[in-house]
């Protein structure tokens, strides 16, 4: 079996390392605290054109009714969705109201 040899590092070469790895987690830190600022922004510019698209859909019913709204319609809707009775009647549910 092979002799184990223990590396000897100077403390001068594991503060140059140490020094090095604190320069890395530095710009990992500021990368990662950059993409989640991002994600918020995003987050945000979704949530309003979620609002947009919901009001707009709510808009087209009440203007070309229920029977012209596709399902691809609600697919995107957040807040709307639609029933059919026995005789085939559609009705719009409003989980807003």
């Amino acid at each position: 079996m092979g002799e184990v040899v223990h590396l000897i590092s100077s403390p001068v070469a594991i503060r140059r390392r140490l020094n090095e790895l604190q320069r890395v987690l530095t710009q990992r830190n500021e990368t990662i605290d950059s993409l989640l600022n991002k994600v918020h922004e995003e987050s945000l510019h979704g949530a309003a054109a979620q609002t947009l698209y919901d009001d707009l859909l709510k808009e087209y019913i009440g203007q070309a009714g229920i029977n012209q709204v596709t399902l691809g319609d609600l697919e995107f809707s957040s807040d709307l969705e639609v029933k059919v009775d026995k005789d085939g009647e559609i009705t719009l549910v409003d989980e807003d109201e």
